[in-house]
């Protein structure tokens, strides 16, 4: 869903051709930036130590960066109208998660 999703958001701000891979899979990783921080309230994972490795953001950008490659060579169209609305709204959600979190917790 995520890589069908970032795709088609790209492909929305006008950029094409094979750049738009990297920049689908960077914004892949934003999005999991936002979705670390709030997982160990959420009970969904820790991690040893407390802190997220760097690992783990570079893993995810080679594994998004994998799935952008195989979406953008197949070919299937990336067209979706409620793409951008179901990131935003993920995103957003988190985020006011993460601040109830912080800040009423």
């Amino acid at each position: 869903m995520l890589t069908l999703a970032f795709a088609d958001l790209v492909r929305r701000t006008g950029l094409s051709g094979w750049v738009s891979v990297p920049v689908a899979a960077t914004g892949m990783v934003m999005y999991d930036l936002v979705l670390e921080q709030i997982a160990p309230w959420l009970d969904m994972w820790n991690w040893e130590g407390g802190s997220i490795p760097l690992k783990n953001y570079a893993a995810w950008f080679l594994l998004a960066l994998l799935f952008q490659i195989l979406l953008k060579g197949t070919g299937i169209p990336v067209k979706n109208r409620v793409a951008p609305a179901v990131i935003f709204c993920q995103i957003f959600f988190f985020l006011l998660l993460l601040l109830f979190f912080r800040f009423f917790t």
